[in-house]
């Protein structure tokens, strides 16, 4: 299943009935006004390959559980207001191919 609602001009948060789109592959909600954080169901889909939520108002952190089940291959969350540390469990099963962070602030660990 593919869910494409990029440029939108949608607004407010994402709605927690997404978590109940299991066999989603691909989320596009990229260019549009979405807000709050990222939820972290979104880090349960079992079979996400493809998330791109780049151009919106997110802020706080990218969910800890993101990339857990193994499957995800492209990140895109460029151009938000992100903060934070990046998941460690992002690259678990080695499958991710393109991560783009770019145009938050996150923050490494300290030394």
């Amino acid at each position: 299943m593919f869910l494409d609602l990029s440029l939108n001009k949608l607004t407010g948060e994402i709605l927690e009935t997404f978590s109940e789109l299991k066999n989603l592959k691909l989320l596009n909600l990229f260019k549009n006004k979405f807000y709050g954080r990222i939820p972290e169901f979104t880090g349960d889909l079992p079979n996400v390959e493809i998330l791109q939520v780049w151009e919106n108002n997110f802020t706080f952190y990218l969910p800890k559980n993101l990339g857990r089940n193994g499957k995800l291959l492209d990140l895109d969350v460029a151009n938000n207001n992100l903060t934070g540390l990046i998941p460690r469990d992002l690259c678990k099963g080695g499958r991710l191919r393109t991560l783009i962070l770019k145009e938050n602030s996150f923050v490494g660990p300290s030394r």
